[in-house]
């Protein structure tokens, strides 16, 4: 019964730090999939772009989230750690976009059975992941809030 106990406490703390996770790596996505979504926006076509569109981006920037997510409770990538940080850096990324580029084909191979989109589109927004790992690796080699401190704390001149 202690061991029930002892665990609540780990296992809504790391829950609780899953959700902060996610909702990080969700909102960097959101800004990457806006992004593409703007540039989208500013060609002019005959394809009407509604508010729909913001409502898809949210839902493909969540599942990319999750997806990168799941890459990094498999250890996806980090064979690498001891290289120097830039090749270690370019690892992960890679082997998280294979993952993201086979995840994303089954799911945009779901979509085109439901409704017949293509995996062109979705496939350059995985690109999209090389500077958030970067940032993710420059956080791992400078310490545990050492980058936050240095983007965040006022600076003395």
């Amino acid at each position: 019964m202690s061991n029930t106990i002892k665990t609540r406490p780990q296992i809504g703390s790391r829950m609780l730090s899953e959700l902060k996770r996610l909702l990080q790596i969700f909102l960097y996505m959101l800004i990457c999939v806006g992004a593409v979504l703007y540039f989208r926006l500013s060609i002019p076509s005959t394809e009407n772009i509604g508010l729909w569109h913001f409502g898809y981006a949210v839902v493909k920037a969540l599942l990319l989230a999750k997806f990168i997510l799941l890459g990094h409770m498999l250890h996806i990538g980090e064979r690498q750690r001891g290289r120097p940080l830039f090749y270690s850096s370019l690892y992960q990324t890679l082997a998280l976009a294979l993952l993201l580029i086979a995840l994303i084909g089954l799911e945009e191979g779901v979509v085109a059975l439901v409704q017949g989109q293509s995996i062109r589109e979705s496939i350059g927004q995985v690109l999209g992941s090389l500077p958030y790992v970067a940032f993710l690796q420059l956080n791992e080699a400078l310490g545990p809030g050492t980058l936050k401190q240095l983007f965040f704390a006022s600076r003395g001149n």
